[in-house]
């Protein structure tokens, strides 16, 4: 899976237009002038597919945008995206054509089908030390590989809440696959969040940088950990899912919108209940219902011996319950040894 230097893929631009979402300007005529374009990328919207998939009251939400008018963009939206039943078949030949982007572990793209999909949000939770920061940092270098090496040919935007973002494990991670160091730095657009407001932001950044350039990984890490400093206790915690469920949506969409591979880390908590009397493992990841229900796959990672590492699949609506061992090496995620 490694590839010389002189052939580090470049990120293809051009080719944006034809295969991805399409620009916003394209709504421009037919009663929708630049003014009104204007108004929808300063609210975050870049592309056409994300107006066609906002409810009418987000429209109507942006100062100068009236229900006449947010009628009309969404009349010509529905001339440019198709939004209503296909066939199975149809829908099959899009999944046998999705991406997967390579962890960097054998035993793990086999546990995934592959490796992390695309176009969906794929959960990574466990306790401090299982893997999860590293797995995003072998990623984000795999991201760039050409498709026939596991790749998706693509940048990656990167979120980090806790500060344990380090270049140092890309350049060791793109030494092993031998890709040029600079470029791949140059290929992963870095962010640390503040505070819970500023994590969803950034998600209005990311879109904006999406429909200008191709990007085929999103990365949160984790995207829990300013909402469980912010919000304590009970009192907070129905103001705490909303927020985490506006987050989680502006994810989804971004997954469905540009077709990129969102990986998300999330923490856990012990079970103090009678559940966890009957559970061998009392651990289970926070953020309750909104981030189960939200999640395409979830992954539940646990130490082993040494520096391997153990993944099972936790949730997933096509994967069977399954456990891989991979192991944390100097070069980035890969395959225990024997």
């Amino acid at each position: 899976m490694s590839i010389s230097a002189a052939s580090t893929p470049t990120v293809k631009e051009d080719d944006m237009e034809e295969c991805g979402p399409q620009p916003i300007a394209r709504l421009e005529g037919n009663g929708i002038n630049a003014g009104d374009i204007k108004k929808l990328e300063e609210a975050g919207y870049h592309t056409v597919e994300s107006v066609a998939f906002a409810p009418k009251k987000y429209l109507l939400s942006i100062k100068g945008i009236s229900e006449q008018k947010a009628d009309k963009i969404h009349s010509e939206v529905s001339k440019l995206v198709p939004m209503g039943f296909t066939t199975a078949t149809e829908f099959h030949q899009k999944r046998a054509d999705m991406i997967c982007v390579s962890t960097g572990s054998k035993e793990l793209d086999r546990l995934l089908g592959g490796g992390i999909e695309t176009g969906s949000i794929t959960e990574l939770f466990g306790e401090f030390r299982t893997g999860k920061t590293q797995i995003c940092h072998t990623l984000a270098v795999t991201c760039q590989l050409p498709t026939d090496c596991g790749g998706a040919e693509g940048k990656c935007l990167y979120i980090d809440t806790e500060g344990t973002f380090r270049p140092e494990r890309l350049l060791a991670v793109a030494e092993r696959f031998k890709m040029e160091p600079q470029t791949v730095l140059d290929n992963v657009a870095y962010a640390r969040a503040y505070n819970t407001d500023h994590q969803t932001q950034l998600l209005l950044h990311a879109s904006a940088m999406m429909a200008e350039s191709r990007y085929a990984l999103l990365v949160v890490d984790s995207a829990m950990a300013l909402y469980r400093s912010e919000y304590s206790g009970r009192g907070e915690l129905a103001a705490r899912q909303m927020h985490l469920s506006r987050f989680l949506r502006m994810l989804l969409r971004l997954a469905d919108e540009f077709g990129v591979a969102v990986v998300i880390t999330n923490q856990v908590v012990a079970q103090v209940d009678g559940a966890a009397m009957f559970n061998a493992d009392p651990k289970k990841p926070i953020g309750g219902h909104i981030m189960a229900h939200s999640s395409t796959t979830r992954l539940y990672l646990r130490k082993g011996r040494n520096e391997t590492r153990m993944c099972k699949i936790y949730d997933s609506p096509c994967l069977p319950e399954a456990e891989a061992m991979f192991a944390i090496n100097p070069d980035g995620v890969g395959d225990a040894k024997e």
